[in-house]
């Protein structure tokens, strides 16, 4: 048999033999941080205000609620979170807008497949355009419902105390505002009701994301008020040319919705030409007793 070789000694380095009445050799100091200079972001070890857990750094590893101290309430701290979350708000915010016109129904793929994170949540861009509806509204070159056609469509003893008060309300100018806020707030109330025709169309799919479509093109909706107030100034006295406008703007809400659609829940062409059939009729019912019922809440 042959012999084994000889175990290898651990390799250590060789220190010669200290001498007597050498003295031994200290062990390096670590430098204490001066009190002032240590970063203020950091805070003391202690408990999470939110959960109670031991804090190991500036956020809660457990919940994530980030720890404050004093500094994080002063002016010139709260000016720069300020600008840094409108910042990054902005940027996603653009982002995300840019990708729902570009791409139809791609947002509402990539939250359904979990990707939302990429993005604006659909709550937080649905908010953000019907600020800007609020705010575009009276500058667009939307068709409000011809309210003497209306009056003498209902032309009847018992209505008159409401007609007498509609005029009185349009010669003041405070139907609008009325009109368009209860308009506005009904419109938001369709996104059940369209989730709920989605349901009737594809079944296989849960209602939580017929849901997410639906707000998704009802922002879509909101933010179609954009166009309507850049072209209204030049065309103010042609009142074809707006019409025309307003026509170009449905069907262009058409062709999104079906892209979308198409997208979405992946049809054949012969379901998705029947579902938005049913589906353009059913918007066009619910849209004018929509403005039907605004009227009357806005005069009530």
């Amino acid at each position: 048999m042959d012999d084994l070789p000889p175990t290898q000694a651990p390799l250590v380095p060789a220190y010669p033999p200290a001498q007597a009445g050498a003295t031994p050799l200290a062990a390096p100091s670590i430098a204490q941080p001066d009190a002032s200079t240590v970063e203020p972001s950091l805070p003391p070890p202690g408990p999470c205000a939110a959960c109670g857990v031991l804090l190991q750094g500036v956020y809660c590893h457990a919940c994530g609620q980030k720890a404050m101290e004093s500094a994080h309430f002063s002016v010139h701290h709260l000016v720069g979170e300020f600008l840094k979350e409108a910042t990054s708000f902005d940027g996603k915010l653009w982002s995300t807008a840019r990708l729902m016109v570009t791409r139809p129904g791609q947002l509402v793929v990539d939250y359904l497949q979990g990707r939302g994170r990429l993005y604006v949540s659909h709550v937080k861009l649905y908010l953000t355009a019907t600020a800007i509806y609020f705010l575009l509204f009276p500058y667009a070159i939307l068709d409000i419902p011809d309210l003497e056609q209306f009056a003498q469509l209902i032309q009847h003893p018992t209505l008159e105390p409401f007609l007498a008060k509609m005029r009185v309300d349009m010669a003041s100018g405070a139907f609008y505002s009325s009109y368009q806020n209860w308009y506005t707030l009904l419109l938001a109330c369709t996104v059940v009701l369209s989730a709920l025709v989605l349901k009737l169309g594809f079944r296989h799919r849960l209602l939580g994301e017929h849901l997410v479509f639906a707000l998704n093109e009802l922002t879509f909706v909101f933010l179609m008020v954009l166009p309507l107030a850049v072209i209204r100034p030049f065309t103010k006295g042609w009142q074809e040319v707006g019409a025309l406008v307003t026509l170009v703007l449905i069907l262009a809400w058409g062709i999104y919705v079906a892209l979308s659609i198409r997208r979405v829940y992946r049809p054949s062409r012969r379901k998705l030409v029947l579902f938005m059939l049913g589906y353009l009729v059913f918007r066009q019912v619910l849209d004018s007793s929509l403005a039907l019922a605004a009227i009357v809440l806005a005069v009530a």
